[in-house]
């Protein structure tokens, strides 16, 4: 799907869902599900001093309200994005 798109490992893409957006560095992972994007949660900070300031993004940030109703509990990992080149 990467190469389809033209989007290579360590290009900058944008994820995009029905929440928001956010700019991401592609890391290509041929052990990944194809048609999948795989982000680490709660990653990116907006505080916590010179080190941690404004580093990374949290991809919690464009993560829908999904609910799994047969589970009983949210589901983000459901949240559908769009991808494309930055």
């Amino acid at each position: 799907a990467a190469e389809h798109l033209g989007i290579g490992d360590g290009d900058e893409v944008w994820l995009e869902s029905p929440v928001g957006k956010i700019k991401v560095m592609a890391r290509l992972n041929p052990g990944a599900m194809p048609h999948v994007v795989n982000i680490p949660a709660n990653l990116g900070h907006t505080a916590y001093g010179r080190w941690a300031k404004d580093i990374g993004v949290n991809p919690m940030r464009i993560a829908a309200d999904e609910y799994d109703r047969l589970a009983g509990f949210s589901a983000p990992g459901a949240t559908r994005v769009r991808v494309s080149k930055a």
